[in-house]
Parts: C-alpha cells; structure tokens; sequence
C-alpha cells in the first residue's frame, strides 16, 4: 500500500498526526520538512491543504484525533500512517508528546512496534 492508496478518512488522520507530531515543538525540521513534502506531492497540494483545513475544523486536540482513529480499520493502512508519522518523528529527538501519540496510536491499532539494532552492535 502506498500513500495514495489511502482512502478520506486515513488521509485526514495521517495529515492530523503529523501536524501534532511535527508542530510538536515549535519548528518544522529539514527532516520533518521531507516527509510533509512527499506526502502532500502523493496526495496533492491541493488536497493536502484541504484536508488540512478540515483537520483543524475536526481536530481540536490530540485526543479529538484519538478518538477518530479507530475508525480507520484497513491494517495495512494503519501501518503506513504509523510508519510515515514515525518517520517524521525520528530524526529529531522524539520528544513526550510525540511519543505519547505514537504509543497510544500502536495501542488503538494493535501495530507491534520494535526497534532494531544497527548491524555491528550487540
């Protein structure tokens, strides 16, 4: 599944995740940058701005979001949202707002979550 695969629903969660993870601290990095760039060149420009848009009209909090994501119930497009917002999350240092969303996102859609090691360290 690729990111233009999403359907309404699991387009408006993955653009509201990765608002709240990259507004997390008050700055948009190179990183950060990169992926909002890839997804809003998948879905469109502008989609993504009206998808924006209606994020801030249905989102007012994080626990807003929370509450929607369980109506996404396609597996594989749980994982590519979980994996895109992780992906913005990463290159900086996850910070505790970032990591509360993205543990209670892994709970609400039962996606496993381990970290591997680099190769050459035990």
């Amino acid at each position: 599944m690729e990111l233009h695969d999403l359907n309404e629903n699991e387009r408006l969660v993955l653009v509201a995740a990765l608002g709240y993870v990259i507004g997390s601290d008050g700055r948009v990095s190179e990183a950060e940058h990169e992926v909002l760039h890839r997804v809003a060149a998948t879905l469109g420009d502008n989609a993504y701005r009206l998808i924006a848009a209606e994020c801030g009209r249905r989102f007012q909090d994080e626990q807003q979001l929370l509450m929607f994501a369980p109506v996404i119930r396609r597996p594989r497009a749980r994982e590519l949202i979980y994996e895109t917002v992780l992906e913005a999350a990463l290159p900086d240092a996850i910070d505790t707002r970032e990591s509360t969303l993205l543990e209670r996102l892994a709970k609400i859609w039962h996606i496993q979550v381990s970290v591997e090691r680099p190769s050459g360290t035990r």
